[in-house]
């Protein structure tokens, strides 16, 4: 199977001049590091519809008891390199318990904030007849639209066993600022065999194979080894930097929920920026 991590660069000015030389930094940097660097032709692309819940009107009165509501998200995520034809549909839900800490590289990644329930896959020609004719209408007093966020044109660098995806970050904020689109940050995921070798996403393995504990911890070391080389040099400015990790456990041993394990792991680093 495959394994990654995405991180994410601020753009504390959240205009597309400092995201573009951002990106031109980190894409020469892996031309001068990597020699073997082979950019791909086709670019990638991702759209997350994002949501908001809206409170229960008594977590809305003024109660200096009460402790601050804690948001629930609705992702419409579409991620090319995953499923190009599909979009996915799920709720991230505020953990019931803190998330652990996560002490260092190559230690397992910490246990998310938010959890998700289960994903819908649907056909990405229908999401925006979905998003706009069914849900809105639908849960207008359960949630409210925030913002949608887009790759539009990503790059891709294959390095041997390691695929590169870099981005800029748009996002434009639904309802009357809508026209607004600020660039609030640019991506970054690395993507490692992890165990057997198969195809490029790693959804060809077997559905009894599992992940062994130092298979992990190696490919996370790789992981953070690699950003390390990449970014090293590279001026983020203000900028800074956190690291999302595919989280593993529960995942293992479908093809389905491979696939799951990644949106999940992209669906928490754009929460962030929501």
């Amino acid at each position: 199977m495959k394994y990654s991590g995405v991180f994410l660069i601020s753009n504390p000015s959240a205009q597309l001049d400092a995201s573009r030389k951002l990106v031109s930094a980190l894409v020469h940097s892996i031309e001068a590091h990597a020699h073997s660097a082979n950019r791909q032709p086709e670019a990638w692309t991702l759209t997350d519809l994002i949501l908001r819940d809206v409170p229960p009107q008594q977590s809305t009165q003024s109660n200096n008891n009460a402790p601050p509501w804690t948001h629930s998200y609705m992702h419409n995520l579409h991620l090319s390199y995953l499923s190009p034809d599909s979009a996915y549909i799920f709720v991230q839900r505020p953990a019931l318990h803190p998330p652990m800490k996560q002490e260092g590289a190559g230690q397992q990644a910490a246990t998310p904030a938010y959890t998700a329930s289960e994903m819908v896959q649907i056909p990405r020609e229908q999401t925006a007849e979905l998003y706009n004719n069914h849900i809105l209408p639908a849960w207008s007093q359960l949630w409210t639209p925030q913002r949608t966020l887009e790759v539009p044109y990503g790059i891709v660098y294959k390095i041997r066993d390691t695929t590169i995806h870099i981005g800029e970050l748009h996002s434009k904020r639904q309802g009357p600022q809508s026209a607004n689109v600020l660039y609030p940050g640019v991506v970054v995921c690395i993507t490692r065999t992890c165990g057997t070798s198969d195809d490029d996403l790693g959804l060809k393995q077997s559905s009894d194979e599992r992940l062994a504990p130092d298979d992990i911890a190696d490919v996370q070391k790789d992981i953070h080894q690699l950003w390390k080389d990449v970014s090293a040099g590279v001026d983020f400015g203000k900028g800074e930097t956190r690291e999302f990790m595919q989280i593993v456990q529960d995942f293992e041993g479908s093809k389905e929920k491979e696939r799951e394990a990644v949106v999940q792991m992209w669906a928490e680093a754009l929460r962030m920026r929501g």
